[in-house]
């Protein structure tokens, strides 16, 4: 590809020199997190696919737009007041770089190329009313976004990132079996001077908000656009996990965090990526999820699980509200210290997890991945009650030299059972814990 020069000096007081720059190595070279879209494609794909016909059927591409301003027509008359307003432009696919999410960007084209393939190839042959395959359709791609970046050295130079429509470009690929083609963008001018971080996070604010709309992205995509973009919710949730040496996705080996490709790993992020003082931060207060979480990479290394969900914190951070924030009586001192309470899952966990020779021994090991929502049963409070006892109430009697446990009737005991709302299950619970 070449890089496009022009000179725009007939009203040299409006217009300005434009230069769009489209050379891969050299945009690469600016900035790291970015990869061309067409290139993705073909080192896909090869001249020799393109001729086969069940690889590449006669898909069919209506879309024209001829009615709509080219991108190489537009960068020859910009004005100051162009640099302000967002333009819909006719774009060749092979101008277009994305912010590639494993490279510390915010979107993920090469899970379009590895994964998200089929379902373009899906969506191409979703039939019409005549039973033929719809192939790309211009209503139906509708108008893709790009922000142009300007060149970190190079005064009036530009590249054209495109944060919305990875699979509506690869579709566009397919149908055309690899050829150059116009698609409709949004464009509009990032801000001079910014760093690559600042630009990825406008981008990805923008990203992300397209992202909440779109089931296709997973959840650590869209805590990674999610982060990248600053919002509050996200960058608290990134600090707590590397403050834990936790990882979600790989977004702790794209942000360079140290030995993170060791880390733990929690496969979900239900109920704590709504932040501070939300979900079960909220529910539960920070300092019990703070203690559930050291907890669970405490009992890792006893199980040796290397990732967990998102039950066994819920479970943790409830247990720990109730035993260490509650007590015998209604304003009276928590049942236990947090690392007391700490101390009792970490032994549970280690006693039920005893190896042994013998052929008789039938071993009780018990996984932090067993102790989750299945079947019927969704409720929390009563599945810890179901786990943890009687050993909770041995545990009391043994660190407190009492004879005697704490009884049904602990106020401890009274808000775990506040948790449990479904009036059948409340009823085996409460048995459970006399």
């Amino acid at each position: 590809m070449k890089n496009i020069s022009y000179n725009a000096f007939s009203n040299a007081e409006e217009q300005f020199n434009v230069r769009l720059l489209t050379d891969i190595k050299e945009v690469q070279n600016s900035f790291s997190d970015l990869v061309n879209n067409y290139s993705l494609f073909h080192e896909k794909y090869s001249s020799t696919d393109f001729l086969n016909s069940k690889l590449f059927p006669n898909w069919g591409d209506n879309s024209d737009y001829s009615n709509v301003k080219h991108i190489d027509d537009f960068l020859k008359t910009v004005t100051e007041d162009d640099l302000k307003l967002s333009h819909t432009l006719a774009v060749p696919i092979s101008y277009i770089f994305s912010s590639e999410e494993s490279k510390g960007g915010c979107d993920r084209p090469y899970w379009v190329r590895d994964k998200g393939d089929k379902q373009c190839r899906t969506n191409l042959n979703e039939e019409n009313q005549d039973g033929e395959p719809k192939g790309y359709r211009m209503s139906d791609a509708q108008t893709l976004s790009a922000m142009l970046r300007p060149h970190p050295t190079i005064l009036g130079t530009y590249i054209l990132v495109k944060f919305i429509g990875n699979n509506r470009v690869w579709m566009k690929l397919l149908a055309n079996k690899g050829k150059d083609s116009l698609v409709k963008m949004e464009v509009a001018f990032h801000e001079e001077g910014l760093t690559q971080k600042d630009y990825i996070s406008v981008e990805a604010e923008s990203h992300s908000t397209d992202a909440g709309n779109r089931s296709s992205q997973n959840e650590p995509q869209k805590f990674a656009s999610n982060y990248r973009a600053g919002r509050r919710d996200a960058v608290y949730l990134y600090k707590f996990l590397k403050k834990h040496q936790i990882n979600f996705g790989t977004i702790m080996q794209q942000e360079g965090e140290d030995g993170s490709e060791n880390w733990l790993t929690i496969s979900s992020i239900q109920g704590i990526k709504e932040g501070e003082g939300n979900g079960f931060f909220g529910k539960f207060g920070e300092q019990n999820v703070d203690y559930a979480m050291s907890t669970i990479k405490k009992i890792a290394k006893i199980t040796g699980e290397t990732s967990f969900g998102n039950t066994i914190v819920q479970s943790f951070s409830m247990m720990f509200r109730c035993y260490t924030d509650f007590g015998l009586y209604e304003n009276g001192n928590g049942l236990f210290t947090k690392p007391d309470f700490q101390k009792f899952l970490v032994e549970f966990f280690r006693e039920k997890n005893k190896k042994s020779d013998s052929w008789m021994d039938e071993s009780q090991s018990l996984l932090m991945e067993e102790i989750n929502q299945t079947g019927g049963v969704k409720n929390i409070a009563y599945i810890n009650t179901t786990i943890f006892w009687p050993a909770i109430v041995s545990y009391y009697k043994h660190i407190t030299g009492n004879t005697n446990g704490f009884s049904v009737e602990a106020w401890c005991n009274k808000e775990l059972l506040k948790f449990c709302k479904d009036r059948f299950l409340a009823k085996e619970a409460r048995r459970n814990i006399t």
